[in-house]
């Protein structure tokens, strides 16, 4: 059926046919693709598809390797959302991309932020919270002290006295 819609499609259209190829592609392990319906879509975004349009691409970026682009999108659909429960669900899918596989947080990109920085970290720190309780504890108030603002403590136990089973693991 989409294979039916031409080029000269516009407006409201363009954005739900984007989104409906994103979603597909997504659904086919095809991220590449899914990018590229995105891509298609003038920015800026009409607000109230924005924030979907973003989760899309935040996915996308992840599904292709492209961890950095993923957390910067990600952290720019935070700044959308208006409730904690919502920024919640949104820090709950960057954690989870990044825990999915140590291999994808190995290196910080050329040109990280301090903020992108502390994201790669903080999936090291919880790809060893396994190893010995009382190191790993040190080593998450280590990265609080280092990142006393940063989204990423929620997911941190909140003291060393605290165990790291305590933590809140993203809701998958």
């Amino acid at each position: 059926m989409l294979g039916y819609l031409g080029p000269d499609v516009r407006g409201d259209d363009a954005v739900l046919l984007a989104r409906v190829q994103a979603e597909l592609a997504l659904a086919r392990n095809q991220p590449q693709a899914a990018l590229a319906a995105l891509d298609r879509v003038p920015e800026p975004w009409p607000a109230p598809l924005a924030v979907e349009l973003l989760g899309l691409r935040a996915r996308a970026e992840f599904a292709a390797g492209r961890t950095g682009d993923g957390i910067r999108t990600v952290e720019s659909r935070a700044r959308l959302l208006t409730t904690a429960e919502e920024r919640r669900a949104n820090y709950d899918l960057l954690v989870t991309a990044l825990t999915a596989d140590p291999a994808v947080t190995a290196a910080v990109p050329p040109g990280a932020s301090a903020g992108e920085r502390a994201w790669f970290e903080l999936a090291a720190l919880l790809a060893a919270s396994q190893v010995e309780p009382a190191q790993f504890a040190q080593r998450a108030d280590d990265w609080k002290a280092r990142h006393p603002d940063h989204p990423g403590g929620a997911y941190l136990p909140a003291t060393v006295a605290e165990p790291a089973d305590q933590a809140m693991a993203p809701a998958v």
